[in-house]
């Protein structure tokens, strides 16, 4: 497989998440409240991947803890799937929702800064759809109970909105970005607006103006209730 890095091949021939039914079998008996099995058919192929694991309901966060999948798929994308799956275990739906494509696609690299395929093998991105049922169905079977973290945040001094941001940014957006080597820092908060500005590898990343910011965006409107919050980058 020219082009494509050693974890692919290796990953192709030896998957480290895949399971059996036989195991899954053998799980399932435990009749564990925190079992699940998710199904999804890829769109436009014949492909099924079949996800099943268990998560953590001792845990407030409720993580899941084991991981594993079943697919009919070969080649490539069965590295990119086992990858994938990988990245999803020790998450609960809150983290799923920072995840993208591209962080599959760098933890097959076997050189940081050498891309783990080929252009033309861009369409194994359409298995990311899994993530996407993956986190639709944690979400509605183990919801977590949200901390209440302010009836109004427009009512709230500027100094209580910076504490509130920075709570929010510590629990939803710094780990992923410090995963990456990354970081970033509430500059100021004004009307409307809360003005950021990236750190480490987070300021030479193209999609820190666009994906990124949209993400920080969307997670800031939702756990402060401001529908109309706005995030703005500045260099």
């Amino acid at each position: 497989m020219e082009g494509f890095s050693k974890q692919i091949i290796d990953r192709a021939e030896r998957p480290r998440c895949i399971g059996s039914l036989q195991e899954k079998k053998i799980l399932f008996s435990q009749k564990d409240l925190g079992l699940f099995e998710v199904r999804n058919h890829i769109k436009n192929s014949n492909g099924l991947v079949i996800l099943y694991g268990k998560v953590e309901l001792s845990d407030e966060k409720k993580k899941i803890n084991q991981l594993y999948f079943l697919t009919n798929v070969k080649g490539p994308s069965l590295a990119f799937i086992d990858g994938m799956v990988e990245l999803c275990c020790h998450k609960n739906y809150f983290d799923l929702e920072s995840m993208v494509p591209n962080d599959v696609e760098k933890i097959l690299r076997d050189d940081p800064d050498k891309v783990s395929f080929p252009m033309e093998a861009i369409s194994m991105y359409r298995f990311f759809e899994v993530v996407e049922a993956l986190k639709n169905y944690l979400k509605q079977k183990f919801p977590i109970e949200r901390k209440i973290r302010c009836s109004d945040f427009s009512k709230l001094s500027n100094e209580q909105q910076y504490f509130e941001i920075e709570d929010i940014f510590n629990d939803f957006i710094r780990p992923p970005l410090r995963k990456d080597g990354g970081d970033l820092e509430c500059l100021k908060i004004e009307n409307d607006y809360v003005t950021i500005q990236y750190k480490g590898a987070c300021g030479s990343c193209g999609s820190s103006e666009t994906t990124t910011l949209d993400y920080i965006q969307s997670v800031l409107r939702r756990e402060t209730g401001h529908p109309y919050l706005q995030v703005l980058a500045q260099n």
